[in-house]
């Protein structure tokens, strides 16, 4: 519907056309409840009648004025007396009597005076009417002389505008200079930030390229791009389009033995496959070019290397080499070496302080990884990059959320979630949104919370986000036990149960089992939360997961204390209360505190 309508601009007699040429001719059938589409969608060509209608019109203006029409048709929809005087072969006094006979006639319309006048087809179907009249071999040369022409005369528009250009020498059959037009386009993009078109940009440069002779030269760039496309494609949270170029990347890098490009494949593919639910295969791909890079001792892929190796080792909970790993990263980025990007999405230095707020936060080193993170947006401030803003944002909350400082949490999240819109970063506004929502609902605020967390899910299981699917899934249902929803939460944690298991977080399954505790116990069952707390418990103190730890005794105290069993519930909640001192996690001292005052009362009716 959008392609029909962008084709016909409303006009009713151009939509029925094109939809009935789809309908009869094409892919499109009607079904029962409604259009079905099989296959791909077809260029949408002016229906035959249409063709004719125009066609004639053009013919009866003259040649001349056909002649324009076309080297405007061969510009865009909109064209420039300028650049037709450019490029048309006709006097100027010609050119200016074949563009009055093609806006009086209503086919074009005119702003400014020549000069310095621009036209317009009235509709996109007369500009394809009038490029459809030419053999395909002048409309290469029209194109190839169009992208000259731009060059020499429009140097401002090109620089700002490489798409423009790129397109006019692909359509000339003018494969390197179509590529690198389309690779000058993909980084203006990506320099403002503007992914999905960068993503474009450059997987046209890569189809452009790959029609030419295949050469060492060709090949590196090939691979080139497709990291590239990785790095555009990333904060999209397109993960399964990554691991494909990825794939073909490593493939073209093996063909040539090329061992850096070979390093960078795994490095890519360590970081991938960690977010796609993947960990143990990411620790083998980042092991494999983390040595790669140290016997290569370029600083650059010392530094991906070490940092996308650390992320895999964090999230299969090896904290002590995630953590020397990133600590590596800042030391090899010293001093100015701080700010360099080294082509990756975000700054490797605010990525490391990232991760290490996110270790500090499962061990309750809570104070350490503040630091981390307020010099993560100190530097993220620096460089004025908001893909590295909004990550170190949403770490630093999470920290704050875990202690129980809500408030601050909630002023970093709506900021991280702010910036992630404004600048289209679909995964990164998700985690923003999706924790800002737990910490709404922990603040009393459920039925603005709820929502935020279930778009959040859904958009990260679109993505095959699966390490983030296990982030969201365990506070989602705490939310649902703080809304009375049992069920719904003890289906959020069997889900993360599954989920976590499958993929050898182990971490994910304490939190999950602490949670099925809490859910059952709501719900009635209080032997079975026991067992699931004992089991959450058991796990906690063997991963050296403080906090957990310290929740779980919480979680055990309060079942004990609705049970009846003092005893019991006074051993777990001064346990639990012993260790929120020592973490100063107040938020969740108040508690305990609370319930701990009630053992007197709960001993004197025993």
């Amino acid at each position: 519907m959008e392609q029909i309508l962008s084709r016909t601009d409303g006009v009713p007699l151009f939509i029925e056309e094109l939809t009935r040429t789809l309908l009869e001719d094409g892919p499109l059938r009607e079904a029962a409840d409604g259009s079905v589409l099989d296959g791909a969608l077809p260029s949408l060509a002016i229906p035959t009648t249409l063709q004719a209608s125009l066609a004639a019109r053009l013919d009866l203006l003259g040649g001349a004025a056909k002649d324009v029409a076309s080297i405007g048709a061969a510009i865009g929809r909109e064209f420039s007396y300028e650049l037709i005087a450019a490029i048309s072969p006709l006097a100027p006094l010609d050119i200016d009597a074949a563009l009055g006979r093609l806006t009086a006639s209503g086919l074009v319309t005119r702003r400014g005076t020549p000069p310095l006048a621009s036209y317009a087809f009235k509709h996109a179907l007369v500009q394809d009417a009038a490029y459809v009249t030419m053999l395909r071999s002048q409309r290469r040369q029209l194109h190839a002389d169009i992208a000259s022409a731009l060059i020499k005369h429009s140097s401002a528009q090109t620089e700002s505008q490489p798409e423009i250009v790129a397109h006019h020498f692909a359509e000339a059959g003018l494969a390197r200079e179509a590529t690198d037009h389309w690779i000058k386009a993909a980084r203006l993009a990506h320099a403002r930030w503007a992914n999905r078109e960068a993503a474009s940009f450059f997987e046209r440069a890569l189809r452009s390229l790959e029609t030419l002779p295949e050469t060492t030269a060709t090949m590196e760039q090939a691979i080139d791009l497709r990291f590239d496309l990785k790095t555009s494609l990333l904060p999209l949270g397109q993960f399964g389009r990554i691991l494909g170029y990825l794939r073909e990347a490593e493939a073209l890098a093996k063909r040539l033995g090329d061992a850096p490009r070979l390093c960078l494949a795994s490095i890519h593919m360590c970081q991938t496959l960690g977010f796609t639910g993947n960990p143990l295969d990411a620790v083998k791909f980042g092991r494999h070019a983390h040595l790669l890079a140290d016997s290569l001792g370029e600083l650059s892929l010392r530094v991906a290397a070490s940092l996308f190796l650390g992320t895999a080792c964090f999230l299969t909970l090896h904290y002590a080499e995630a953590e020397s790993l990133f600590l590596k990263v800042l030391e090899l980025l010293e001093g100015e070496l701080g700010f360099q990007q080294f082509s990756l999405a975000g700054f490797p230095a605010v990525s490391a302080r990232s991760f290490l707020t996110r270790i500090c936060t499962d061990q309750g080193k809570f104070e350490r990884g503040i630091v981390h993170g307020d010099e993560g947006i100190r530097l993220a401030e620096a460089v004025d990059h908001p893909y590295s803003l909004a990550t170190v944002c949403w770490c630093l909350a999470d920290l704050l959320a875990t202690r129980g400082e809500l408030s601050r949490a909630v002023a970093l999240l709506e900021r991280g979630l702010t910036v992630a819109r404004e600048w289209n970063l679909p995964f990164l506004a998700a985690g923003n949104s999706g924790s800002l929502g737990y910490a709404y609902a922990r603040l009393g605020r459920a039925a603005e919370g709820l929502p935020l967390m279930e778009q959040a899910l859904n958009v990260f299981e679109n993505m095959g986000h699966r390490f983030a699917q296990a982030l969201f899934l365990t506070p989602m249902g705490e939310v649902c036990v703080l809304a009375g929803r049992h069920t719904d939460a003890l289906k959020f944690a069997g889900k993360a149960l599954a989920l976590a298991r499958e993929n050898g977080q182990r971490g994910g399954e304490a939190a999950a089992l602490r949670l099925l505790g809490e859910a059952s116990g709501r719900d009635g069952s209080p032997e079975q939360a026991e067992g699931y707390y004992r089991e959450a418990l058991a796990l906690a103190k063997e991963l050296d997961l403080r906090p957990l730890v310290a929740r779980c005794h919480h979680g055990l105290g309060k079942l004990y204390l609705h049970a009846g069993r003092p005893d019991q519930a006074g051993e777990q909640l001064a346990a639990a209360t012993t260790m929120y001192q020592d973490m100063d996690m107040r938020y969740w001292l108040e508690q305990a505190n609370a319930e701990l005052s009630r053992l007197p009362h709960l001993a004197a009716d025993a």
